[in-house]
């Protein structure tokens, strides 16, 4: 008797175009599946279940998304039961059953529960393997982003061109600084230092907070006003 193969799912997509909610139900359609040879991955086994995302703002948020539509379809919602429905081949009298048991499931195997970043999974990999490579096991991973901002930075420097949207940008970037700038200071000539300086602070900020990050557009008098 063949072994079920892993489907081979490609999801491209922009950004807010609903990549978590089908990689999601993707994940669900895979933890209620029965092991029967119609799709499944091996069966409904956590350790055969693997999602990978960029940040872990999103893992959190698919984990949540995950257990949060299996209790409702738990509890009857008519609603996540006909969405499941289209993408998992179960009655809608069972489809409860499964998931609550797909809930137990989970809470009992929570460490097999993987949705992960992709700095994650690598890390992991990198930890099995360390004594392989050549590393003591017990080695400390330390991400340094210093580098990477300035390289970053320096990139987009090279793409500001006249009337471009880069230079937009980067003459708004300007005039914000400049704005708070101390009054006896004296003019940046050469402005690539602050900016640098400034940008790697903020990115240093924003990975010490949790929660989603939100972007408001600035214009010149909003800037003033706060």
């Amino acid at each position: 008797m063949s072994r079920p193969q892993p489907e081979n799912i490609l999801l491209k997509a922009s950004a807010g175009s609903g990549k978590t909610h089908a990689l999601a139900l993707r994940f669900l359609k895979f933890v209620l599946e029965s092991a029967d040879g119609r799709g499944g991955v091996s069966g409904p086994n956590l350790q055969n279940i693997l999602a990978i995302t960029f940040t872990k703002n999103a893992a959190r948020e698919m984990k949540e998304r995950i257990l949060g539509w299996l209790k409702d379809a738990y509890f009857g919602d008519s609603t996540r039961i006909g969405q499941l429905r289209v993408e998992i081949d179960v009655s809608a009298k069972i489809l409860p059953w499964r998931a609550g048991e797909a809930v137990e499931r989970i809470l009992a195997e929570y460490t097999d529960f993987q949705v992960e970043t992709i700095d994650g999974f690598m890390a992991k990999i990198f930890k099995a393997s360390a004594v392989d490579l050549g590393f003591p096991p017990d080695f400390e991973i330390v991400l340094e982003h210093a580098e990477l901002i300035e390289y970053a930075f320096y990139r987009y420097l090279r793409t500001i061109r006249g009337r471009t949207e880069e230079a937009a940008i980067f003459r708004e970037i300007l005039d914000y600084l400049l704005l708070y700038q101390d009054a006896d200071a004296a003019f940046a000539w050469d402005p690539t230092g602050p900016i640098l300086e400034k940008l790697t602070s903020f990115y240093g900020r924003l990975t010490s907070q949790r929660g989603e990050l939100v972007i408001d557009k600035l214009d010149k008098e909003y800037a003033r006003v706060i």
